[in-house]
């Protein structure tokens, strides 16, 4: 009986009679799977950055949004009185110095702050309101 010559990328399995040679599994070359991990990787990164940007400009939008911008007002403090937890401030009646609700009031070029609180009193003759100071630093 004569040699088979067998293919290169066959193997023989067994020699028993009716066993042919089967094709044996090959691996993945490795250059193949370090491209996949390159690729996965900047894939990511990208994805990233892309996340990183958008929830930053997010922020600056819901920020201009909520958070009014700085304007310089000139409001003229007309008297203080009382001592203690008792002080009240006198402005004049502006649409501004109208409006219900606690503000912050900077004084002595921006030194000083005090919150003022609710209108105590409003004169329309006069066009002045007196409202409570909560707290002065």
């Amino acid at each position: 009986m004569g040699k088979v010559q067998m293919p290169d990328n066959m193997s023989l399995v067994a020699r028993v009679p009716g066993v042919f040679a089967t094709k044996t599994p090959q691996k993945a070359p490795a250059k193949y799977l370090s491209w996949g991990v390159l690729a996965a990787g900047i894939g990511a990164g990208v994805g990233l950055v892309a996340s990183l940007a958008s929830s930053g400009i997010a922020m600056y939008f819901a920020r201009q949004i909520v958070i009014p911008t700085r304007t310089r007002e000139d409001l003229e403090i007309l008297h203080v009185e009382g001592l203690g937890d008792n002080l009240r401030i006198h402005l004049p009646a502006t649409p501004d110095t109208l409006v219900r609700g606690s503000y912050g009031l900077l004084f002595n070029g921006g030194r000083g702050h005090a919150q003022i609180g609710d209108i105590i009193e409003y004169d329309p003759m006069s066009r002045t309101v007196a409202r409570e100071v909560v707290s002065v630093t």
